[in-house]
């Protein structure tokens, strides 16, 4: 039962859009499971989806600027549309469900599944309001109490016919098909629903492992990447998200700044460009470590808990439904610590976990920490995640011993207040599985924990205290004044987005700046945009004025004092003979002086989908695509029409992937990746996504991992490895703060844009993304700084003798993609702390920053390369202002953008099996050259007729008596 059976959600839309063709419907996959449907039910669903389908399309009929939806056949509601959605969610209301299932001789069966499903994607986050102003609900699912990710009241029905259905002795399972978090207190709370199956977005063949878990031929080990929340809009961060009059174009935004900043069209006629924030108020307070610390610090209450429960945790008012990091088995476990040391800056564990139940099975291990907290000093969460593993199957009875070890460095916390650095504080650490006595309690097991001392460890133990005298008795400052850097980091980490975060409108309830301990949760709890929050400083507005690059002269102020570099020195380099070596490496030098400034400007102006060749310096052409569920082969035109797109292996969705809590399985995707892409000829994929969930409305959650970034950086970059193992190159993205698509751009602004929605004809949005550096290093960065660090392989290569050459642990996370968004003020792919200072400098990056697609205006390509960025995702090229006889400053730039670019290439598939001194040339292939042959003959041929036409009239003007008996004829 549920319309989203027969129309299932495969994953997100837009660049995870994976096609159609080669699908698994859920019906397919239970048959093979052997579990048959009601077919009788299913014809009258299918029937009165062909009847209604036309009432969620994106039509004028439907009170839509435009008839954006075209499909002639019923189809999940369009979310993806670049202005509008349709966020019905279709179903049979109470009256049709009772006749579909007396029609159906339903009550015949007593095991009954509901399947609900959920769509999200690219342009628009899930509306937070059921109702056509406010979430763009035109028939289906209108309420206006009710959000999109809980139960409709439609929905509501059907659940409420299985479960008379059910009767006393048969079964009600749930499928959960989607991939945003969904609010399920009242199927958990429901003693006649059986059981709850999440699946997210499989892909397409995804369904077949709904049956095997059905049937009990697989036995579930996932464990929750996010944590479900009783009620989502009380999170703190869904006070400062989105808009709940996105959609209602009369309607004025409240957090759009009073001021609009001029900038030059291309044209150069001047416009005013709108501003509008979003402020991270919460500060590190996201998922479950606001969950869990709300829950230490006494900010639940007992009100509303479920029946036989004590802890206010749960409670179904504010609380939780299911930890981060929750799971259910067909077996049991036990996990205990058997080993717990501290030498040299490392803690060390091994857990033995034992299969206690009677069918083999996979467990997980999670190890969270809790540091030393001081009321007043840096912010920190009750407990935060620091390791897991999984194990192998393990048989009835069996055991598994895993080691787990955590580098104190990773521990330390980032103070931007007073040593405005990463500061690990002296004191007791606490250690916690997340399995306590057999039961999973996720993030939440510190609350039924019992530690014991490092020094005498017990068994059974199921967590450990480590003593300051035993692990961390002095506080470390990583800083050059005090202990130095973090080992991990090239330079120390200091405070780098001082002017990003200058005019910036972050403040509570109690008047600080972000909500924090001392204070308390409830007295500082986010607010809302008020009005005076919409007043724009004048130390903002200098900064968005000085971050104007649209002409020469705007770009010229921010040029340095530099000679003009060497530029055409031909040294006889090509791209193969820099394989393998150091980005430091003094040749690169040498080969980038080859390059003329306009074929510089050529390879970084356009670069989307594809890298262009310069073959007089052996850089051959490369394929590059979407997207974070599966490679998309698609070749663009000049005008940015798609020439060719098709699909291949459509895997999962990364918001299930996080589930598995699985590196080894990331690795081998990544493989898979990485191996069909170099059989496609595709050297660079647009993923993974490695934005955080900050709320469960992001409309682009499917394709980004997890709440927790130390979950999603370590799987991240053992799938970005995996596929560098055949030379696929990934771009890591959204660099960085995209965890919303409203305003991050002027086509992500609902309904407010000109009726033409001609986006060369309405002024460019830009979104500001305020938030304190903690914040920004400790949550949204971190994932991105994991991966870029961690992902290593080894790089094979010949050397000018044509022997093998392995470069070890080449740390292989070569590209990022940049966000539409601002990381405070400066547009994330022009914000030189971000891409040069915390990036490149810090933590290391060698490579290509590529940007989003660049076809917005404050997308500067000058802005771009002076600070960080490398290219512009564009395919019809995006010119830079000083391309023409450009300064010194710009020459620069370009050099060094190349480098970034040149070497990611060089250490590729694209380079396979070349030796040095290689040289790259094209040519036709075969069909090619048939086709160009048979071009210029029919060209030819043509010409020869219009030579031979015009002879002839000339020759009937001078002697007609030789035509008029032909013409009498």
């Amino acid at each position: 039962m549920g319309w989203s059976f027969y129309y299932p959600s495969t994953g997100g839309s837009g660049s995870g859009a994976v096609g159609s063709d080669g699908l698994v419907s859920p019906k397919e996959a239970l048959a093979a499971a052997g579990i048959q449907i009601n077919e009788a039910l299913e014809t009258y669903y299918l029937n009165w989806s062909n009847e209604h389908y036309t009432e969620w399309m994106v039509t004028k009929a439907n009170g839509y600027y435009t008839d954006e939806d075209t499909n002639t056949s019923p189809a999940r509601p369009s979310v993806s549309k670049a202005y509008q959605a349709a966020w019905d969610v279709p179903e049979l209301n109470g009256q049709l469900v009772a006749e579909a299932c007396d029609q159906s001789d339903a009550a015949a069966n007593n095991v009954q599944i509901v399947w609900i499903g959920r769509g999200g994607g690219e342009y628009h986050d899930c509306p937070t309001v059921m109702t056509k102003e406010g979430g763009s609900v035109n028939t289906y699912g209108v309420n206006p109490d009710k959000h999109y990710l809980e139960l409709t009241d439609e929905e509501e029905a059907v659940l409420a016919k299985a479960k008379e259905l059910r009767g006393e002795n048969g079964k009600v399972i749930v499928i959960i098909n989607a991939n945003n978090t969904m609010e399920l207190g009242e199927l958990q709370d429901d003693d006649r629903v059986d059981a709850i199956l999440f699946v997210g977005g499989p892909g397409k063949q995804g369904f077949y492992a709904i049956g095997d878990v059905l049937n009990g031929t697989v036995n579930p080990s996932g464990r929750l990447a996010d944590t479900y929340a009783a009620d989502l809009l009380a999170s703190p961060a869904m006070e400062n998200f989105s808009s709940k009059v996105y959609y209602d174009a009369d309607a004025a935004f409240p957090n759009q700044y009073d001021t609009m900043i001029d900038y030059t069209d291309a044209d150069g006629s001047t416009s005013q460009r709108p501003i509008l924030f979003v402020g991270y108020e919460e500060g590190i307070y996201v998922g479950y470590r606001f969950y869990e610390t709300a829950a230490a610090d006494g900010f639940f209450t007992s009100a509303q808990l479920p029946a036989g429960v004590t802890d206010p945790y749960y409670n179904r008012e504010n609380g939780v439904i299911y930890p981060f990091g929750y799971g259910l088995s067909y077996t049991t476990f036990t996990q205990e610590l058997t080993k717990a040391t501290y030498s040299d800056g490392v803690f060390t564990f091994e857990v033995k976990v034992t299969n206690t139940g009677s069918v083999a099975g996979k467990d997980v291990v999670e190890l969270y920490v809790e540091t030393p907290y001081t009321p007043g000093g840096i912010e920190k969460s009750k407990v935060v995640l620091c390791g897991f593993d999984k194990t192998d199957i393990l048989q009835p009875g069996a055991d598994q011993t895993m080691t787990i070890r955590v580098e104190a460095e990773d521990l330390a916390s980032y103070d931007d207040t007073v040593n405005q650095c990463y500061v690990l504080d002296a004191g007791d650490c606490t250690f916690y599985l997340g399995t306590v006595n057999g039961t999973v309690y996720g993030s939440h097991s510190w609350a039924y924990a019992t530690p014991a001392d490092s020094a005498s460890l017990t068994a059974g133990a199921n967590a450990v205290t480590f003593a300051a005298a035993n692990a961390i008795s002095e506080t470390k400052i990583y800083n050059d004044e005090h202990d130095g850097k973090r080992a991990s980091d090239e330079t120390t980490a200091t405070n780098a987005f001082t002017r990003e975060m200058t005019g910036n409108n972050l403040k509570v309830a109690n008047g600080d700046a972000t909500m924090n301990r001392a204070a308390g949760f409830a007295a500082s709890w986010p607010t809302a945009p008020q009005a005076e929050d919409t007043v724009m400083p004048q130390e903002l507005k200098d900064i968005l004025n000085d971050n104007n690059y649209s002409t020469k002269e705007a770009t010229a102020l921010h040029d340095e004092d530099v000679e003009m570099p060497v530029t055409g020195k031909n040294a006889g380099l090509q791209l193969i003979d820099l394989r393998g070596l150091s980005f430091d490496d003094p040749l690169w030098e040498t080969y980038i002086q080859q390059w003329k400034p306009e074929e510089m400007a050529l390879l970084l102006g356009k670069a989307g989908f594809q890298t262009e060749a310069f073959t007089q310096y052996g850089k051959p052409t490369t394929l590059d695509n979407d997207g974070p569920q599966a490679f998309r082969h698609q070749a663009l035109g000049e005008e940015n029409e798609k020439i060719d797109t098709y699909y291949m292996t459509a895997f999962p969705c990364e918001a299930l992937l996080a589930c598995t809590w699985n590196e080894d399985l990331l690795e081998e995707i990544g493989q898979n990746v990485g191996a069909e892409g170099s059989v496609n000829g595709m050297s660079g994929w647009y993923a993974p996504g490695l934005n955080t969930h900050r709320t469960a409305f992001g409309g682009r959650n499917f394709e980004y991992f997890s709440e927790d970034p130390f979950l999603a950086g370590k799987l991240a970059a053992r799938e970005i490895a995996g596929a560098a193992q055949y030379g696929v190159f990934t771009y890591i993205k959204h660099f960085a703060m995209n965890e919303q698509e409203a305003f991050c751009r002027s086509w992500c602004c609902g309904m407010h844009m000109d009726d033409s929605l001609d986006r060369y004809q309405n002024p460019e949005w830009m979104l500001m993304t305020w938030a304190n550096e903690q914040t920004v290093r400790e949550i949204y960065l971190k994932a991105f700084e994991i991966a870029i660090k961690e992902a290593t392989v080894d790089l094979k290569y010949l050397d000018s003798e044509g022997n093998e050459q392995v470069a070890e642990d080449f740390r292989c996370a070569t590209g990022v993609m940049t966000a539409f968004c601002c990381v405070g003020n400066t547009w994330s792919g022009g914000n030189h702390a971000l891409l040069q200072t915390v990036l490149r400098d810090e933590w290391g990056f060698d490579g290509t920053a590529l940007t989003d697609y660049a076809l917005h205006d404050f997308m500067y390509p000058d802005q771009m390369i002076r600070n960080g960025g490398t290219a512009c995702l564009q395919s019809n090229r995006k010119d830079f202002v000083d391309q023409n006889n450009p300064s010194a400053t710009t020459v620069k730039y370009l050099q060094k953008a190349t480098h970034e670019m040149c070497y990611m290439v060089a250490n590729s598939n694209a380079m396979n099996g070349m030796a040095p001194g290689s040289t790259i040339t094209y040519s036709l292939a075969p069909w090619e050259m048939g086709c160009a042959v048979a071009i210029v003959v029919t060209g030819l041929l043509f010409a020869a007729v219009i030579v031979l036409s015009v002879l002839r009239v000339r020759d009937e003007k001078r002697h007609p008596d030789r035509y008029h008996s032909a013409k009498s004829l």
